[in-house]
């Protein structure tokens, strides 16, 4: 994309600014592989849009979701997390082929070189995502704790669900573990697989490892969110990377590539599952897809194209950034436009939500993340920092300038705040936090869960009743007596020995019916998981919309109740005046009585509006399950 501004004149001076080459992502090592970014566009874009759908599909009406639903598009678009996948198997790539070449890298430089590329921009995200929810106040009870857990990569399997501060960052803790293990992954096939035969063995390796995964259940529960649960997505990487430093990855396909590109995503969009069979067709698909990057075609021409390149170097920031935005403006621009038809209702907010997500996320790219990719940015900084004498002056002005900004925030927040009896109310969100803990009937879902837990568990375990060690030990003594006849005389020879055997022994039975049945009871007891769940949330949003019920009462009550006061006082004054007119003579009999009469049913209407804000200050207590004012 160029811009050219050229004035009016005789002078003629011409200003080129050329975007691509700043999105264009610095070499590290080795060569770089446009198609690679090209493919990383896509997964991109696949999860992008796939969130967008989801946003948009929530804000409508129950008629329009179950009218969209069932819609072919909106099937195709759900499936945008196949991109995830997908960068599962870029980051296989990647990360192999280096160990692949040869090259002789140490475990701590690898491991010092991608801390230094990823982590600065994750945790300035993570971090500022957590601030803006603390100022919200939509979060505040825990909050460090699961930013800590997010930051370490293990919010997850702490807390058995994604991030509450930035929930993709689910797949960025399995890209975590596979970071740690890859060089030993690598370094061993590349030990005990010959090269010769590691274009075979490698996806018979996936084959084996898939099988595996299906028998212990892997690839459900939360073990699914860990790397043994994905480890063949990024085998796929692996194996092409081999294929690649061996020049093997080029074969001819024939004129018609996006013919077979637009197959492979149909069979992959229609085959993620967790069943072994699809899930088998899946992993081929995903390996046809990515080789079908490498081969001269007009798929590897578009992938190489700078823009395509370009965005999908920058996917890292897009996928940090995405979620959050389109939180954002779904929540903000709720009911300002309403179109039925979703394939226009996607164009149309895709235009308005996804371009302004797009843009910030190249300042971000430039800003947060770019700057961290070269090697020497550690000492960079620090030379930027001796050198900066003005850095001081801009961090005071920044700082100043963000405090007053969010002490208008808070100062705005605690306009809204409901004060009763001198002590102000716990914000919305921590009382519904607090009613949904205090919940008898979400308690029993946990505990219900956690029973098919442990009965999913022990399903699982069952595999150990068909295998079986047998062990033993015979121990004796031998005598062994021989007898020898040489002219006519008899010799006699003896021998004893002890004699000591060990035997051990294992027995497996493998009964197909067994084994189809306990998979079968897992599959099961994890639906009924799910159920349990979807009931858990379905009643946790009925006691949100109590509580919010409820809240709304009684602060409508306390309002009611402030405007009576200021009538009363009014009328105080009044009958004050009006004693002393009367005392003058100046006020007739029948007036002060009225004056008297008024006031006195002011005070009555205020006894009852007491009594009301009581009453529901009572109701919201009783749904709450504690005091208000023990939140406080």
């Amino acid at each position: 994309m160029k811009l050219f501004l050229r004035p009016q004149g005789n002078y003629s001076t011409a200003f080129n600014l050329n975007i691509l080459p700043l999105l264009r992502r610095p070499l590290s090592n080795g060569a770089y592989i446009a198609e690679l970014d090209g493919l990383r566009f896509i997964a991109i874009l696949a999860v992008v849009v796939q969130h967008l759908s989801e946003r948009l599909t929530r804000i409508q009406s129950s008629d329009v979701q179950a009218e969209w639903m069932h819609s072919t598009l909106h099937y195709a678009v759900s499936r945008g997390s196949i991109g995830v996948l997908l960068f599962f198997a870029i980051s296989g790539f990647i990360l192999s082929l280096p160990f692949w070449n040869g090259k002789s890298i140490s475990y701590t430089t690898y491991l010092k070189n991608r801390l230094l590329r990823i982590e600065p921009p994750y945790l300035i995200w993570m971090s500022l995502f957590a601030l803006l929810l603390w100022l919200s106040g939509r979060i505040t009870d825990g909050l460090g704790q699961h930013w800590l857990a997010s930051i370490a990569y293990v919010h997850t399997l702490s807390y058995s669900e994604f991030s509450i501060i930035n929930p993709v960052a689910w797949s960025l803790e399995i890209e975590i573990q596979f970071y740690l293990l890859a060089p030993w992954i690598v370094l061993l096939l590349k030990k005990y697989f010959p090269a010769r035969f590691r274009s075979l063995l490698l996806p018979l390796l996936i084959v084996l490892y898939t099988l595996l995964m299906q028998v212990m259940g892997w690839q459900q529960g939360l073990l699914k969110f860990t790397l043994l649960g994905q480890l063949p997505y990024f085998m796929v990487g692996i194996w092409m990377a081999d294929l690649y430093q061996q020049g093997k990855l080029k074969f001819s396909v024939g004129d018609r590539t996006l013919l077979w590109v637009a197959l492979g995503w149909l069979v992959m969009m229609y085959s993620w599952s967790e069943d072994l069979g699809l899930t088998l067709i899946f992993l081929l698909a995903l390996s046809a897809f990515f080789a079908l990057a490498f081969q001269p075609s007009s798929f590897q021409r578009l992938l190489r194209r700078p823009w395509i390149a370009g965005i999908g170097g920058m996917c890292y920031s897009i996928y940090l950034i995405h979620l959050a935005a389109l939180e954002g403006l779904s929540n903000w621009s709720k009911g300002w436009l309403s179109i039925h038809s979703y394939g226009v209702s996607m164009l149309v907010h895709g235009v308005l939500w996804l371009v302004p997500i797009f843009l910030f996320s190249v300042l971000a790219y430039l800003l947060l993340e770019k700057p961290f990719m070269g090697r020497e940015w550690p000492s960079q900084l620090k030379n930027w920092l001796q050198q900066s004498r003005q850095l001081m002056i801009r961090t005071s002005i920044t700082v100043f300038i963000g405090g007053t900004f969010f002490s208008g925030i808070q100062a705005s927040a605690q306009a809204d705040t409901i004060r009763w009896k001198g002590k102000a109310l716990a914000p919305l969100s921590v009382l519904i936090e607090r009613a949904q803990q205090n919940s008898n009937a979400l308690k029993a879902n946990d505990r219900e869960v956690e029973i098919l837990a442990l009965d999913r568990d022990i399903t699982k375990r069952q595999w150990m009743q068909h295998v079986s060690v047998v062990a033993g030990v015979d121990a004796g003594n031998g005598n062994y007596v021989s007898t020898n006849t040489e002219a006519f005389t008899a010799i006699n020879s003896s021998l004893n020995r002890k004699a000591v055997q060990f035997a051990v022994g294992v027995n497996v039975q493998l009964p197909l019916s067994s084994v189809s049945n306990r998979k079968a009871e897992i599959q099961k007891r994890s639906l009924m998981m799910e159920k349990e769940l979807l009931l858990k949330a379905e009643q946790g949003q009925m006691i949100r919309a109590e509580v919010i019920n409820r809240y709304t009462r009684f602060k409508e009550a306390v309002q009611l109740l402030d405007l009576q006061a200021g009538v009363n006082e009014a009328s105080s004054i009044k009958l004050t005046a009006a004693e002393k007119y009367f005392k003058e003579a100046q006020l007739s009999v029948e007036d002060f009585s009225q004056a008297m009469e008024l006031h006195f049913q002011n005070k009555m209407e205020l006894e009852r509006k007491k009594s009301t804000v009581e009453n529901a200050l009572l109701l919201l207590e009783n749904i709450v399950g504690t005091s208000i004012y023990d939140l406080l």
